[in-house]
């Protein structure tokens, strides 16, 4: 027999031995094959140049399990070497090795050199490039350990918790821990943790890191690839922040974007990346629950190049990691469309990655983009002047473009009807036909109101109303009120005035009969 390394097993091997140390033993599996009942298990071992996987089937199961013990080193001779079959092997070596009854093997001392374990790191960044779904070998440091979560699923109690791990890539990933695996876990925040075999999980975009069945993990182990990154810790990466900290995810250059036109027509709860110009930052609100729990929330007002705004809204822990400024661009992936009241906004969610000013083609593109007419679906040609409006009929939905007058202070309102009071607002609105109109607001609509006298706002989808003979538009559901207008007005005085002059070009010529008379005497 000539004693061969694991590395160099190949097609050409013959009459060979290896002595190796186990580190992974599967659970004896049965199946049904051809009406016969069959079982099979794994083993995993490993010397100082690689591993390699094991298979026995029933025979060989019954001869050689209960001999087997994980962390000890065994020679293995007469036995199969074949190709391996990828589609059941995690490990990187091309072949495997079938023990059958006919093998021989033995338990020897632990005298060699052989390792406990021999790990294929892969840095934290470099993820995205693994095969999703895939296990790799990883080396990090516990930089923080989530608070445990418990909810419930088919009426059984889960337990949840969150490891962020870190590593001197300067990205962070999450290690996903269930039920028991939480009670097993012994490490602690600043430990150096190294996983063998931890799968790749892609949820939403947002990779993390499961335990398997094959999973092994070693708390501040002896080797040099820790104490290395040890020492990178303790220089730099003690003193970082987490959020300095780049979350793994496999989508972050690949956006898009939602034009903020089309977001009233679009449902609630859907999931939508935007680009924007930051109009305005809000001062944090303190805001109780009807259970007495206490929040922050801030809005940040967004506006796209085309002046339609909405709000983003920013929430507790939020509030603090949000390192924007008035008109930064900014760019965020993954973000909700809610709806409060009749009026769309936006809020983040767990896997929503927010850019500030990002270095990428879109950005210059935002900013470098003009106004196009043609780009609207609202075109400037279906907003109405306040004059045309007073004689549309009631329940008319109209667009308009208009100056805010005055804004009256928020009363309540008492219904006959059901006995109920209600907060109403009342906005006058003037454009350049010298009328006005009121744009009347109810509950919450009249106490999101932003705008100021002298700002000019664009409404989309308002309706008319008639209350004594008196004209009025309220707002619908999709109704969408944008702020600070002024490009907007100028291309509605622009389109006013063509249509003026060509109505007057028109009045000047002569009618269709004369016309034809004059062509006639030619």
């Amino acid at each position: 027999m000539v004693n061969i390394k694991i590395k160099d097993l190949n097609e050409d091997s013959k009459n060979w031995k290896i002595e190796a140390r186990i580190i992974y033993i599967s659970p004896v599996t049965s199946f049904e094959k051809n009406g016969n009942y069959n079982k099979v298990c794994n083993v995993d071992v490993i010397d100082d140049t690689g591993e390699i996987k094991c298979t026995m089937f029933s025979g060989s199961i019954d001869k050689f399990y209960n001999l087997f013990r994980i962390q000890k080193v065994y020679s293995i001779t007469n036995s199969i070497l074949k190709k391996a079959n990828k589609n059941y092997n995690r490990l990187n070596h091309n072949f495997e090795i079938l023990i059958t009854e006919n093998s021989e093997i033995e338990e020897i001392n632990d005298t060699t050199k052989i390792p406990k374990f021999q790990f294929d790191f892969v840095k934290i960044k470099e993820l995205l490039k693994a095969e999703k779904k895939s296990s790799i070998d990883i080396l990090a440091i516990i930089k923080n350990v989530k608070p445990l979560k418990k909810s419930n699923k088919n009426g059984k109690q889960l337990k949840r918790q969150e490891i962020i791990l870190i590593d001197d890539s300067k990205a962070k990933i999450t290690l996903m821990l269930w039920s028991n695996q939480i009670d097993e876990f012994e490490g602690e925040i600043n430990d150096i943790i190294a996983i063998k075999n931890v799968k790749i999980n892609n949820f939403n975009s947002d990779l993390n890191l499961i335990f398997m069945k094959t999973s092994i993990t070693m708390i501040n182990p002896d080797i040099s690839e820790a104490i290395k990154l040890q020492k990178w810790y303790g220089q730099i990466g003690k003193k970082m922040d987490e959020k300095e900290f780049e979350f793994c995810r496999s989508d972050t250059k690949s956006y898009n974007f939602t034009k903020f036109r089309t977001i009233y027509n679009t449902q609630i709860n859907t999931i939508i990346d935007i680009i924007a110009k930051i109009f305005e930052i809000r001062e944090t609100e303190k805001i109780e629950s009807i259970y007495k729990k206490q929040y922050e929330k801030k809005e940040i007002i967004l506006q796209d190049n085309k002046d339609n705004k909405i709000v983003l809204n920013l929430w507790n822990e939020n509030i603090e990691d949000f390192k924007g400024k008035i008109n930064d661009i900014i760019v965020i992936q993954r973000v909700k469309i809610n709806e409060y009241q009749y009026l769309k906004n936006l809020s983040l969610i767990p896997t929503s990655i927010i850019k500030i000013n990002p270095d990428i083609p879109e950005v210059k593109s935002f900013a470098d983009e003009t106004i196009d007419e043609d780009d609207y679906d609202d075109k400037i040609e279906n907003f109405k002047t306040i004059k045309d409006i007073k004689n549309l009929d009631n329940e008319t939905i109209i667009n308009v473009i208009a100056e805010i007058n005055n804004v009256s202070e928020i009363n309540s309102v008492f219904s006959q009807n059901n006995n109920m009071t209600y907060n109403k607002r009342e906005i006058k609105l003037i454009d350049d036909s010298k009328e006005k109109i009121t744009l009347t607001l109810w509950k919450d609509e009249a106490e999101n109101f932003i705008g100021k006298v002298g700002q000019i706002i664009k409404i989309e989808r308002a309706k008319i109303k008639e209350y004594l003979k008196d004209k009025y538009i309220s707002l619908i559901n999709s109704s969408m009120i944008t702020y600070d207008c002024q490009n907007d007005k100028q291309k509605f005085k622009k389109w006013l005035a063509s249509q003026s002059q060509t109505k007057q070009q028109d009045d000047e010529k002569p009618c269709c009969s004369k016309w034809t008379n004059t062509n006639k005497k030619n």
